[in-house]
């Protein structure tokens, strides 16, 4: 790494939730012994999935300056088509399908509803997650489905290498891998940054903006649908109340990794670091049995602390390029001949 790139890491949001990680890490292995069990992190890794599918969708969406509220309730709708088709002894494949297309119709609703009717996606996707949610309590009420293949409950713990990494780690990682190749290393990804830097210069550059924008809440819809199926594959039951309250980790995962809420900025990296960071606290308050309220309000500390220092940290930025610009202005000024008379 160059000195240049050292110093950028350095400043950057992402260099700051790594420090929190490895301080996270050292302080609940000094409260608990079992932290640093191998099985502990897959378990950690297990309870990340579905957060982290979702927010490998949200970072992108929030990079071109819009958000998806409803990803929890669109997580928990899905999940009970699934769990509605499946137990009436439809074919599991035709199952899944619906799933995910149902998650994709949501996306679609909430595309559309930004784009074409000029909403903020923060209103939109307010209202559609009460609605997916009152949809969800609709089919099934206060029923909790439990009647699920044995082969798609039983496919969360087969093992894809040795007894600590099962078949959904691996998609998940697979999941990973695209989104960064996409965000990063694609036209696509240029544009997904270009359209949050600039949305007017962008659109007037020929880039479809609206058109990219649909098509991201489309993807946040069908991860929120996989998501779906993942975590009732995990706990082997459906309920109405699946995925509630699932989008405040997944933002706070993603603004945490240092995705920018006025857009332009985020990386897959920094979500993934967050990623592993609220993992490493929700064991630790696991571990250290604390109550539902409490853990409630450590995650509305880290969203609040994500929010701020990406204000600091833009703060400090701005400062060193200040430094910089004055240093280069100083060297010129004496670099430059003294008039003769």
């Amino acid at each position: 790494m160059s000195s240049r790139a050292a110093r950028r890491f350095a400043f950057s949001h992402e260099a700051f939730t790594v420090v929190l990680l490895v301080v996270a890490v050292v302080v609940v292995t000094q409260l608990s012994p079992y932290f640093l069990d191998a099985q502990n992190f897959s378990q950690i890794a297990t309870d990340s999935l579905e957060i982290g599918l979702i927010a490998l969708a949200m970072t992108p969406l929030i990079v071109v300056r819009e958000i998806d509220l409803s990803v929890g309730s669109t997580l928990g709708l899905a999940a009970v088509v699934f769990g509605e088709l499946a137990s009436h002894d439809v074919p599991l494949l035709a199952a899944v399908l619906a799933t995910v297309a149902t998650g994709a119709l949501a996306g679609l609703l909430n595309g559309l509803l930004v784009t074409r009717f000029g909403l903020s996606s923060i209103v939109v996707t307010l209202g559609t997650m009460a609605l997916f949610r009152g949809l969800a309590n609709a089919i099934v009420g206060d029923q909790t489905i439990t009647t699920l293949p044995d082969s798609f409950t039983a496919s969360d713990t087969r093992y894809a290498i040795g007894t600590l990494v099962t078949i959904p780690h691996v998609l998940f990682a697979l999941a990973a891998l695209a989104a960064a190749l996409l965000l990063h290393r694609s036209t696509v990804g240029r544009r997904i940054f270009f359209a949050g830097s600039s949305p007017d210069v962008a659109t007037h550059s020929g880039v479809r903006v609206d058109r990219l924008k649909v098509g991201l809440f489309v993807a946040s819809g069908t991860l929120a649908a996989i998501a779906a199926l993942f975590m009732t594959s995990r706990l082997q039951s459906v309920r109405a109340d699946t995925g509630s309250g699932l989008e405040l980790l997944v933002l706070t995962v993603v603004l945490l990794g240092g995705a920018d809420i006025r857009g332009g900025r985020g990386t897959i990296f920094g979500t993934l670091v967050a990623l592993a960071l609220v993992g490493v606290v929700r064991s630790g308050m696991a571990l250290g049995d604390l109550p539902d309220q409490a853990r409630v309000a450590v995650v509305g500390g880290l969203l609040l602390l994500s929010i701020c220092a990406g204000v600091a940290i833009e703060a400090l930025r701005r400062r060193a390029a200040e430094r910089r610009t004055t240093r280069r202005i100083r060297g010129g000024a004496e670099l430059r001949p003294t008039p003769t008379t």
